[in-house]
């Protein structure tokens, strides 16, 4: 999906905020739980207002996969395909779904429920500035880079099967 693929460095700069898809591929094989969980995780996204600076797009289709984030813009000069490689983001991902995973565990106690919140925010911040490095055109908003690390683990990991996920996305 995406269209036209362009190997150039292009900035990805968007003045209004442009309508969020998940690219079909994945959006076919998740169940509708996990596509509600998406809707409402772009919803979240959408609030924020320009998620890119400089340029208008109508759409941003996101896909992840094995080797690869991807992002095509789609605008009326065509579409732009910024590709970031997984392995860039791959451990946060990992560390992040640790840390959630840690959460779920019966029989932790307050203490222990306090720090695993902590370590949670702390990834998340490393999420979003590890975003914010690799799609330095992303909004300067630490709160949308952060929901935009949340789409990509949400991406990366099937969070419904998850039941206590959710809250601490």
């Amino acid at each position: 999906m995406g269209g036209a693929r362009s190997d150039d460095a292009v900035s990805l700069r968007c003045m209004a905020p442009p309508a969020i898809r998940v690219d079909e591929r994945l959006w076919e094989k998740a169940a509708e739980l996990r596509r509600r969980e998406w809707r409402a995780l772009i919803a979240e996204l959408a609030d924020v207002g320009a998620l890119f600076e400089g340029r208008s797009a109508s759409l941003l289709v996101i896909d992840l996969d094995d080797q690869h984030l991807r992002l095509f813009l789609h605008a009326e000069a065509g579409v732009t395909n910024v590709e970031v490689p997984r392995l860039e983001i791959a451990h946060l991902i990992d560390e992040y779904r640790g840390v959630i995973t840690m959460l779920g565990d019966e029989g932790n106690s307050i203490a222990r429920m306090e720090a695993l919140d902590m370590a949670k925010k702390v990834v998340h911040d490393d999420g979003a500035r590890r975003i914010a490095a690799l799609l330095p055109d992303l909004s300067p908003e630490h709160e949308t880079r952060r929901r935009f690390f949340t789409l990509v683990v949400s991406l990366a990991v099937d969070t419904t099967k998850m039941p206590w996920a959710r809250r601490h996305l």
